[in-house]
């Protein structure tokens, strides 16, 4: 076990952890787990925002004389960090009084907060230096799915699953998106509806889903009330789109 495996093992943290072009990618989705078992005492809050390492390499780019730091690659629609203004390319400087010079550093900050606390940032920002208050929230139901679950719609030839951090990366998911992805689909119903596997529904009949009982209970209702369509939000790689899914 690495070192770094070894300090999130006795810290009882567990991350979302990812490596893609060398770079060490942290989504802050992390939460503390109290004898491998998630309390809400225990639990850590929430930025919804995904970071990378920024080496002096990439400061050097900038135009800055930093050694290293942490960059913001993404943030999370309607979350902590985008209600607080946080923008991708942003640079972590600094959390309360403490300096982020490293991803690490930033573990170990967030790895001590709470729902509901507010934390003050200071990032730069295309030159200039912002101050923010970021009020981290609670780890949304749709980022912890870690079960794997799977349903099958008979009736309309397509197969569900929930999108547990394996499903995410065997199929590529995007870390924005949430839902439900689509992991088998009929020929017929992919060319009449221009579903694929790997896309993810995201809402059915305007409501956010994140397992795949969820559409089978939407389904099921429709079904009782008569209804032979249900409108869908997809995620797919070239954006998203509204459709509808056939009830039978």
């Amino acid at each position: 076990m690495s070192k770094l495996a070894t300090w999130f093992w006795n810290k009882g943290i567990v991350a979302v952890l990812v490596f893609r072009f060398r770079f060490f990618v942290l989504t802050l989705a992390i939460y503390v787990a109290a004898s491998l078992s998630v309390t809400l005492a225990s639990e850590v809050g929430y930025s919804g925002m995904q970071v990378q390492g920024m080496k002096a390499v990439t400061a050097n780019a900038l135009g800055l004389k930093l050694k290293g730091g942490v960059l913001v690659r993404d943030v999370e629609l309607g979350g902590p960090a985008n209600m607080a203004g946080v923008e991708r390319g942003d640079i972590l400087l600094q959390l309360n009084k403490t300096k982020i010079d490293t991803l690490g550093r930033l573990i170990e900050e967030i790895s001590i907060t709470s729902p509901g606390q507010t934390v003050k940032l200071i990032v730069r920002r295309r030159g200039g230096i912002k101050q923010l208050r970021l009020r981290l929230g609670k780890k949304p139901p749709a980022r912890e799915v870690l079960t794997e679950s799977v349903i099958g719609f008979s009736e309309i030839g397509i197969t569900l699953a929930a999108i547990t951090p394996k499903m995410r990366g065997h199929f590529k998911v995007p870390w924005n998106l949430t839902g439900v992805l689509v992991t088998l689909i009929d020929q017929k119903v992919q060319n009449k509806m221009l579903l694929d596997s790997g896309n993810v529904i995201i809402q059915v009949n305007q409501t956010p889903v994140w397992d795949p009982m969820q559409v089978r209970l939407a389904y099921d209702a429709a079904k009782v009330s008569g209804l032979d369509k249900m409108l869908i939000l997809v995620g797919r790689p070239n954006g998203y789109e509204f459709m509808m899914l056939p009830v039978k």
